[in-house]
């Protein structure tokens, strides 16, 4: 249990600084596939630190203290039961677990579901090699999901129209946007209660069409793109986990599209280097305190162990203090013998000058 909870708490404190990190410095940058890349790294290295441990020697940040070897105490008596039941922390932590387990299924279900939709055997489909193309007339729009591209022909496009919605969905197929996705799906399951999670994910998705976006506007031109952004937005909701062309946030798109992008300042990214780091000393810090942090664990966990602790470091200051009153009396015993040793000296003496006495008489 006390695992489960470093995990979630190492993974999460790494995750906000990343986060921070990227508004503050690469917001804004349009370097939008290296932003990529970064907000995966962010998510995969916040599982991976929690079981990085770099040892770091104790003895560099704590001096060495005398060791003292205390008396063994046997504690008699009456102890009471210690409460076994279980505490509210444990109670959290099967609350989330419920609410974790609970949303991985439905990711699951809906993976499934998306998998069943592009399989009907009702929908005609043609492999062009990068990708599978899938015809349909259900208004669920155009989307795509990993070799799959479903095209939406219930809404009219012409030949040009066509091309660039099947080439910006492509480009999503080609550089495995779905398996983000599915990442950032389960991400937002397993760490459900922290608001960084889903904002990354929002992010990402954004990224994906940016970059497709850029990859379209290369081969067609911008005007008649953005009209088509328009036109194909107004008529399909989408579907979740999968990359839609009339994704959110087409205000965004086409004012992106419109811009002069500047050049990636490298110095930007280079401050990264400093924030894993910073994450890295953190995923250790445990290595350091690992013995005061469980002992403060097992105290938590038996309520009954400081009380015995205080009784045990009373009976062994009251048996330090028997052993210097023995000493103590071992020293005025010393001393008695010493004096016993001297009276029977003297007393021989006396014997001795008597039997002399005795013998001039």
């Amino acid at each position: 249990m006390s695992s489960l909870l470093n995990f979630l708490v190492e993974s999460n404190i790494a995750l906000a600084i990343f986060w921070l990190f990227y508004r503050t410095t690469l917001r804004h940058d349009h370097h939008f596939q290296a932003r990529r890349i970064f907000l995966l790294f962010s998510v995969i290295f916040s599982f991976v630190i929690p079981s990085i441990r770099i040892k770091i020697p104790s003895a560099a940040f704590i001096p060495e203290l005398p060791t003292l070897m205390l008396p063994e105490v046997i504690i008699a008596g009456d102890i009471q039961a210690v409460n076994t039941g279980i505490t509210w922390n444990q109670w959290l932590m099967v609350l989330y677990g419920i609410i974790a387990g609970s949303l991985i299924l439905l990711v699951m279900v809906r993976s499934l579901r998306l998998f069943r939709l592009v399989n009907q055997a009702d929908h005609p489909r043609s492999n062009q090699g990068e990708f599978i193309l899938v015809q349909t007339l259900s208004g669920m729009g155009t989307f795509s999901f990993f070799r799959y591209l479903i095209l939406d022909r219930s809404v009219h496009l012409s030949e040009k129209e066509q091309a660039q919605v099947i080439l910006h969905e492509s480009i999503h197929i080609r550089q495995w946007h779905s398996i983000d996705r599915l990442l950032l799906e389960f991400t937002c399951a397993i760490f459900w209660f922290n608001p960084i999670v889903w904002w990354i994910r929002k992010e990402l998705a954004c990224l994906h069409e940016y970059i497709a976006d850029k990859e379209v506007i290369r081969r067609f031109t911008p005007d008649g793109y953005k009209d088509l952004l328009v036109k194909i937005s107004c008529h399909s909701l989408g579907v979740a986990m999968a990359n839609n062309f009339n994704q959110s946030q087409i205000l965004n798109r086409i004012k992106i599209m419109g811009k002069e992008h500047a050049k990636s300042k490298l110095w930007k990214w280079l401050l990264g280097i400093p924030v894993v780091v910073l994450i890295c000393l953190i995923g250790c810090q445990d290595e350091l305190y690992q013995g005061e942090s469980n002992r403060d664990h097992l105290l938590s966990e038996n309520p009954g162990t400081e009380q015995l602790e205080q009784e045990a470091l009373t009976l062994q200051q009251e048996l330090k203090e028997h052993q210097e009153r023995m000493k103590e009396i071992q020293f005025e015993l010393q001393r008695h013998q010493e004096r016993m040793k001297e009276v029977q000296l003297e007393s021989q003496s006396h014997q001795k000058k008597a039997s002399e006495l005795e013998v001039e008489d």
